[in-house]
């Protein structure tokens, strides 16, 4: 079974629209709000989580609560992306350096970013 997990905000453009499943094969898997889901077990193939801006710190505890030390199954970060600074809430510089190689993502199996990185 595959999962997909995405901040559910109807109200943010893209965070609603940037999850995997509007643009692969995957709509009718089962997909979940970041904000309150917690895996309760591991019965399932593979854990999407994204699109969206998941690479602020608002995230952070809720992709730790995503992955829970032992699972048995693989967790991709998919389309995710910096969309503000940390406590600033100012627009990223498209040009800036912005580094989401660091210990941000360390716990998922494959990352994929939106992000340019020149």
């Amino acid at each position: 079974m595959i999962e997909i997990t995405y901040d559910k905000d109807r109200t943010n453009a893209g965070d609603w629209w940037s999850h995997p499943g509007r643009y692969f094969p995957l709509r009718d898997r089962p997909t979940f709000n970041i904000t309150d889901y917690s895996p309760a077990s591991d019965e399932r193939d593979i854990h999407i989580v994204g699109g969206g801006g998941l690479g602020t710190p608002f995230f952070r505890p809720h992709l730790q609560r995503l992955l829970p030390k032992g699972r048995r199954f693989p967790v991709v970060a998919w389309g995710v992306g910096v969309d503000t600074l940390y406590g600033g809430g100012e627009l990223l510089d498209p040009n800036g350096d912005y580094d989401l190689r660091g210990d941000f993502f360390d716990a998922f199996d494959e990352v994929g970013t939106r992000v340019h990185d020149p």
